[in-house]
């Protein structure tokens, strides 16, 4: 006899209660107000429906990961990346750094921005060797390809460093003259985060601990250029940036035009291709970029798709013909492999250290 199934009850507390009814009564009139801004909206003016067939054609998708947990003594760090390939072969590669870091050394904003800048890293190289392994096809990359670009002029951006730094914007010359004089020593492995392993001489070379972490994020975003410079040059032509989100209003102001070609259209289709404005910087490449909405298969969700031409060069009937060639449920199913094999969640990251011992290492919470 089968025990008896307990149903699993969500317990509210009555102080949340109160603002769950609020919350209910907020999201009624948000849906309202956007039901009423939009009721004139013509689906037809922009939504092209597509039926296309499917175009089978060499693949690859690339994403990455990355988490931090706290210790009484130091910070566990972790970054992934994966790679998927599929042609005449198929398969995958697998990039990963695990590490611990003083408590004392840096805080946790430094913490953060490196990691997350040796996924980026990681991710660029990842998608660059699967895309080395087919002929031809779809190079897919996760999320917008002017994020790529992105990445080099903000989340390592001369500013953001400087910031990190402790240093006023304009004052990290010497910083980046040092990081230019470390980097002689920076392994060129496409398949590692090279510059993570120069940390302690750039600890050893500076006193100052946010300053030797401005360092590291010099030599991030150096290594971080050259992948992204080997990954386009490559393959710019046949790159594609799939986002599953996106902020832009320009079809009606404040309402997302995803959300919007989201609710209003129901059958597979696609917008217009529109230009692109791409990050600018003089060591970046010149390159033309494009975007358009789309849906794959009718009743799932609407994508922002990039690609790296002028919007008269876009032809979004054939890219879509070989994106549903790898579709389920409406999405290209390399990437969602790509990031389910690089998901790096917490009791992941919590797993990794008891395996290397560290299982009973303090963290200050065993009481709650």
């Amino acid at each position: 006899m089968e025990p008896e199934r307990v149903p699993y009850t969500f317990a509210v507390h009555p102080v949340l209660y109160t603002k769950v009814i609020k919350l209910r009564e907020k999201l009624r009139q948000l849906r309202q107000d956007m039901d009423a801004r939009s009721t004139d909206f013509d689906h037809e003016r922009y939504w092209k429906p597509w039926h296309g067939k499917e175009e089978r054609a060499g693949v690859a998708a690339g994403d990455g990961s990355f988490n931090y947990a706290r210790r009484l003594g130091f910070w566990l760090v972790g970054a992934t990346a994966s790679g998927v390939y599929s042609g005449e072969d198929a398969g995958d590669v697998f990039l990963g750094e695990l590490d611990i870091i003083r408590l004392g050394e840096m805080e946790e904003d430094c913490v953060r921005a490196l990691v997350q800048s040796g996924s980026k890293i990681m991710e660029a190289k990842a998608l660059a060797l699967a895309a080395d392994r087919i002929t031809g096809g779809l190079v897919m990359a996760d999320g917008a390809l002017s994020g790529l670009l992105r990445n080099y002029t903000e989340d390592m951006g001369k500013g953001r460093i400087a910031g990190l730094a402790g240093l006023a914007p304009g004052e990290e010359e010497r910083l980046f003259r040092w990081a230019e004089e470390l980097a002689g020593e920076m392994a060129g492995d496409p398949s590692a985060w090279t510059s993570w392993a120069l940390k302690e001489g750039a600890f050893s070379l500076e006193e100052d601990r946010r300053f030797a972490v401005g360092i590291l994020m010099a030599l991030c975003r150096k290594e971080y250029l050259s992948t992204l410079e080997g990954l386009l040059a490559g393959n710019a032509k046949r790159m594609v940036g799939i986002a599953k989100t996106s902020g832009d209003c320009e079809i009606i102001d404040g309402i997302p035009d995803i959300y919007l070609l989201s609710v209003k259209t129901r059958v597979p289709g696609f917008t217009e291709p529109k230009p692109v404005n791409l990050p600018q910087d003089d060591a970046l490449p010149a390159l033309a970029c494009s975007s358009f909405y789309a849906r794959l298969e009718e009743g799932y969700g609407v994508m922002k798709i990039e690609v790296l031409s002028e919007p008269e060069a876009v032809d979004p009937p054939a890219i879509l013909s070989r994106l549903l060639a790898t579709s389920v449920s409406g999405y290209p199913y390399p990437l969602a492999k790509a990031h389910n094999l690089c998901s790096l969640s917490f009791s992941a990251l919590e797993k990794y250290l008891g395996l290397a011992g560290g299982r009973n290492e303090p963290s200050g919470r065993e009481g709650l």
